[in-house]
């Protein structure tokens, strides 16, 4: 019974003991992860390029500037916004420096463009195309006209949409170089396209006949999502309307429809030139396949150059971009910032929306001095710029990052040395 008040003690020992070796633990480990932090990438935490909930700002803030920081409780940044600023190559105006570079990406980086237009036949969600084109004795007399509109219809697609050219005659398919979809815009560039025309106006010749299966089935191995036949008629005054039917019933079975959703996977579109089809092959392969304005004839040469580069109309990302950029040059940062987030990380899919990222990742360097929120979107926006091979972009991100990421280096040195 003498001992019987010494327990509390003993118990009250032990279980401070234990906390202090949890809390002894606790430290280390904080001290081996602030060890292996110190080495940072260029590019931090990354928010994956997936859509995301924007919601406010980070709560925990490690780079605010030197200056007090208005919110409490808020650490100062060291690392000071002249700092920041040179890093960014921005000068003392940088609110206005930010403003005015968004428009300036905006007209280097065209919205997304799925548009193929040929002698006026005008095709929508056409991301890879092929063209077929009639070789046979028949083009003769307009197949240079074909191929200049050909050459000028490739010029139009956008870096977003791939191409292949196939002439077609007497049974055969005679793919253009390299056999393959190609990228169209500007890593085509002119040189491409006058090589285009080079190997369909030197490389082949008309004759022959009209026979265009072996052309169509070289067509759908690509995979494509559209295809459009130039042709003066695929059928002549000799063939029977039961070679139509075969030609027809072929190209059902390789591009079939849809028994649920009652579409087929190639869109199809014809454009007839010059001369009058008996059988009306092509427009019955255009109303089977392409539906409505898929098909069009061509009766004089000095009408198939009429297709006109139509601009994309604004969509709401691209209008939603334009309100944040008068945001940021009205001096709205919080806005601005707010709206570059929904554009960037609510539509990732976008191309506005790397660019949108990275402004956003300069409005919180900058204006806000959060340089962990800076290098999130930064690494988030080369991340996106890279999937969508918008190397200015992404080279823009990067430096943003690597600002960011020395200010956080900065900061936390000035901790540790205080």
């Amino acid at each position: 019974m003498k001992n019987v008040g010494a327990i509390p003690w003993v118990i009250s020992a032990a279980i401070h003991l234990t906390a202090a070796g949890i809390f002894l633990w606790l430290a280390a480990l904080g001290v081996d992860y602030w060890e292996r932090s110190e080495t940072l990438p260029n590019e931090g935490a990354v928010f994956s390029f997936e859509t995301a909930e924007v919601g406010a700002a980070p709560a925990d803030n490690p780079s605010r500037d030197a200056e007090p920081s208005p919110v409490p409780g808020r650490p100062a940044m060291l690392a000071s916004t002249a700092t920041m600023r040179d890093a960014l190559g921005v000068d003392r105006g940088g609110l206005e420096a930010l403003a005015m570079s968004l428009p300036r990406v905006r007209r280097g980086l065209p919205l997304p463009k799925d548009v193929f237009s040929l002698a006026s036949v005008r095709q929508e969600s056409a991301r890879r195309i092929v063209i077929l084109i009639d070789a046979s004795g028949s083009m003769i007399g307009g197949y240079q006209s074909a191929v200049e509109e050909i050459a000028a219809a490739v010029g139009r697609l956008s870096d977003e949409q791939r191409f292949a050219v196939i002439a077609f005659q007497s049974g055969r398919a005679i793919v253009a170089p390299p056999g393959d979809l190609v990228r169209a815009g500007p890593t085509l560039g002119q040189h491409g396209i006058e090589a285009l025309k080079s190997w369909m106006s030197d490389k082949i010749v008309p004759q022959g006949s009209s026979d265009p299966r072996a052309a169509i089935r070289a067509a759908v191995e690509l995979k494509p999502d559209s295809i459009v036949i130039v042709s003066t008629g695929l059928m002549g005054v000799a063939d029977e309307p039961s070679a139509r039917a075969t030609l027809l019933a072929d190209l059902d079975a390789l591009n079939p429809r849809d028994e649920r959703t009652n579409r087929r996977p190639i869109q199809i579109a014809c454009v007839h030139l010059l001369d009058a089809e008996p059988l009306a092959a092509l427009e019955a392969i255009a109303k089977a396949h392409g539906g409505p304005g898929a098909y069009r004839f061509i009766p004089r040469l000095n009408e198939i150059a009429t297709a006109v580069a139509e601009a994309p109309a604004p969509d709401e990302t691209s209008a939603r971009l334009d309100a944040a950029v008068a945001a940021l040059a009205a001096g709205q940062t919080s806005r601005a910032r707010v709206e570059l987030l929904r554009i960037g990380l609510g539509q990732p899919l976008h191309r506005s929306s790397p660019v949108a990222l990275v402004s956003a990742a300069e409005i919180s360097l900058v204006a806000d001095h959060d340089a962990a929120a800076a290098l999130a979107l930064a690494s988030t926006a080369a991340q996106g710029a890279r999937a969508f091979g918008l190397t200015a972009t992404a080279a823009r991100a990067q430096s943003v990052a690597t600002a960011a990421a020395e200010a956080i280096k900065v900061h936390r040195g000035a901790i540790r040395n205080p």
